[in-house]
């Protein structure tokens, strides 16, 4: 058997590491430095409490939409459906994506609560933009009453009359999602 000649590594090596390291220590430093501390004194921690915690005012008029966090998971669930479950797709004979499923979830999930957060708001008014794509959202709803055939077909039509209703239903819901600030952190 021939012995392995064990070479130790070049030590040129090291110092580079040594190097590397060496300059990720101050800009780990510099990038910590503004970390928790205040601007007019860099050496106090500042402690946040829950009223600094709560969303700022807004100076450029638009509503507190925050109010509307609560429909958070139902919005995500029906966002989830209403790409899953397109018209024309195999996934629609299943009864989560089916038409009837679909419209109460939009009406009964979120739809009339969300009326009724409007109205018991203290200035209704501000929610106008929600309001609106809900009004909108109402309509095409309603339009899709009778649309369960077309919606399961594979052979739809997008320029009729259940198709306009359906891309009604899709920008109203973009509208809505938009107009209360889902997915806006």
């Amino acid at each position: 058997m021939v012995p392995i000649k064990h070479t130790p590594r070049s030590r040129s090596t090291r110092p580079a590491r040594r190097a590397v390291r060496a300059g990720l220590v101050p800009a780990l430093a510099l990038l910590l430095a503004g970390c928790g501390n205040s601007q007019d004194d860099p050496d106090s921690l500042v402690s946040v409490s829950p009223e600094s915690a709560a969303p700022a005012p807004s100076s450029d008029d638009s509503p507190d939409t925050s109010r509307f966090n609560r429909f958070d998971p139902q919005i995500g669930d029906l966002n989830a459906t209403l790409s899953y479950c397109a018209p024309g797709m195999s996934a629609n004979a299943e009864k989560s994506c089916g038409l009837d499923h679909i419209r109460s979830g939009i009406t009964d999930d979120v739809v009339e609560p969300m009326r009724e957060e409007i109205e018991g708001s203290p200035a209704p008014e501000e929610y106008a933009d929600v309001s609106t794509a809900i009004d909108g959202m109402d309509e095409a709803v309603k339009a899709l009453k009778s649309c369960e055939d077309w919606f399961t077909s594979e052979e739809h039509e997008s320029d009729t009359e259940c198709g306009r209703a359906w891309s009604s239903l899709v920008s109203n819901w973009r509208d809505l999602t938009g107009a209360m600030g889902y997915g806006v952190p």
